[in-house]
């Protein structure tokens, strides 16, 4: 009996272990040193944010994978701003992320749910999430210029009386 409570316990622990080591991005976990979800490759992105990321990776290194440590707020906060530059420089350059850890949300919430795994959830102070800048104007919609909409509407009206004739000769 004491030997099945043994191994239920040693199994409980290293599934927090392992919670906190794997971080899932895009149904991919991954068990690279957390650390390493701030490096971007090199370009655009990565030389915009050398700054935040090189601050958070330092802090993130001094931890030496130990959770409470890089759970805890000074440590969470330039992670997340890291990311959040990351986010952007992305949306300022109209650009695609070089890799799917790159200013994406999934690491953040990966990272909070490896946090609330080991019991140390982030704080209200520090918002594990990402804002869309305020020079972002949004979606444009796509003007395809007036000869082009007039063509159009005359294809689809064509399409729709073709219809109209074949349902009424059923």
């Amino acid at each position: 009996m004491q030997s099945f409570l043994f191994i239920a316990l040693f199994a409980a622990l290293a599934g927090r272990v392992l919670a906190f080591t794997q971080i899932t991005v895009g149904g991919v976990a991954t068990t690279s040193p957390i650390g390493n979800l701030l490096n971007a490759p090199a370009g655009p992105v990565n030389d915009a944010c050398v700054a935040q990321c090189s601050q958070a990776k330092t802090l993130f290194d001094a931890c030496n994978d130990n959770a409470i440590c890089q759970c805890s707020d000074p440590v969470l906060k330039p992670f997340v701003d890291c990311h959040q530059c990351y986010f952007t420089t992305l949306i300022k350059l109209n650009a695609r992320a070089p890799e799917p850890h790159v200013g994406n949300i999934a690491v953040l919430n990966g990272l909070s749910a490896a946090c609330v795994a080991a019991q140390m959830p982030p704080s209200q102070n520090v918002s594990v999430g990402l804002a869309l800048p305020n020079s972002w104007d949004g979606p444009r919609a796509i003007d395809l210029g007036l000869p082009v909409e007039i063509l159009g509407c005359i294809i689809i009206s064509g399409m729709a009386v073709s219809a109209l004739l074949i349902f009424g000769t059923m």
